[in-house]
């Protein structure tokens, strides 16, 4: 009997493990895209793909039209077209096309992954799409600020390589805490 309990602990210990170790995604691949974004200096937020856990961003890809000067990645939560900064990296300079990097970013489920860019801009692909929101200047710190909204294309632009938290995965001895 006390072998039988031990191996039934065992693995919901294991079975705790795996529970934990989510990945996250956010945002969309990192394509060729087919039209221009408007211009530099510009923060741009993809409304498309939210971010599906909470947790630790580790990775970004984002596909550019033309080298950047400055670039910063943020995390950002949203209430309608009013939008505030969870969370920002400086990157620095990229260059053109396809680039892909490590960051820190915090992130909650449903926030969203932008952009700000001096010097280039991100390819944007057209599409029937919820959408991108845009404001002109550094944004990555806003709080509660208005963003105008484009709905027809998405942003390549995407975040991975995040764990998701423990709260409300955990299993143990059958009861959810």
């Amino acid at each position: 009997m006390k072998k039988i309990l031990l191996t039934i602990i065992l693995i919901m210990a294991i079975f705790q493990m795996v529970v934990l170790a989510t990945d996250i995604t956010i945002g969309n691949p990192a394509v060729d895209g087919d039209i221009l974004t408007g211009g530099s200096g510009y923060t741009q937020v993809d409304k498309k793909t939210p971010a599906d856990g909470t947790g630790t961003i580790t990775t970004v890809e984002v596909c550019l039209r033309a080298s950047t000067t400055t670039t910063i990645i943020a995390i950002f939560s949203a209430s309608g077209n009013f939008l505030t900064a969870r969370d920002y990296e400086s990157v620095g300079a990229l260059s053109a096309g396809y680039n892909s990097f490590s960051v820190n970013l915090d992130v909650v489920t449903v926030d969203y992954i932008g952009i700000y860019y001096v010097g280039g801009e991100p390819e944007i692909t057209p599409t029937a799409s919820t959408g991108i929101w845009y404001k002109l200047g550094d944004q990555t710190q806003c709080v509660n600020t208005s963003f105008s909204s484009y709905t027809a294309a998405f942003l390549s632009l995407g975040g991975s390589s995040g764990v998701a938290a423990a709260e409300g995965n955990v299993i143990f001895f059958g009861t959810n805490f």
